[in-house]
């Protein structure tokens, strides 16, 4: 029996938990890159980062919407464990920072195990169950 169940349908509540949070993260992350459409390259962001950043600011917020309302839920969610392995990528062999430091890598890792668990179990009963 499990310790903390909110109904028989429990674990399809924490799927549903788990998608809104993942969703409301890359949501507010990938909007808010929307400027770069408007800036220009400079030394502190060269052109091909400028470029992924115009990228990830479409990609980032359309995976969280399909991850949100369980619209084709796994390429939403394998989209997102992309865009999280890069980040990871990028900050240990970038910026070479450690795991539990300030703009450390742990939160990446979390997003990265949310997305699969998602992409893994599908978005649950309470979606529109398109996968």
């Amino acid at each position: 029996m499990p310790y903390f169940d909110l109904s028989i349908y429990g674990s399809e509540w924490a799927l549903l938990i788990m998608r809104i949070a993942l969703a409301a993260v890359f949501l507010t992350h990938g909007l808010s890159k929307r400027g770069m459409w408007k800036a220009a390259p400079s030394d502190s962001m060269p052109p091909s980062q400028l470029w992924l950043m115009r990228i990830l600011s479409v990609i980032e917020p359309i995976a969280g919407i399909g991850v949100l309302f369980g619209i084709f839920t796994a390429l939403s969610a394998y989209a997102i464990a992309i865009v999280m392995i890069g980040a990871m990528y990028y900050k240990i062999a970038v910026w070479k920072k450690k795991f539990s430091e300030t703009g450390g890598w742990e939160f990446d890792l979390v997003l990265f195990a949310a997305a699969l668990i998602i992409a893994a179990f599908g978005p649950g009963v309470f979606s529109l169950a398109m996968y």
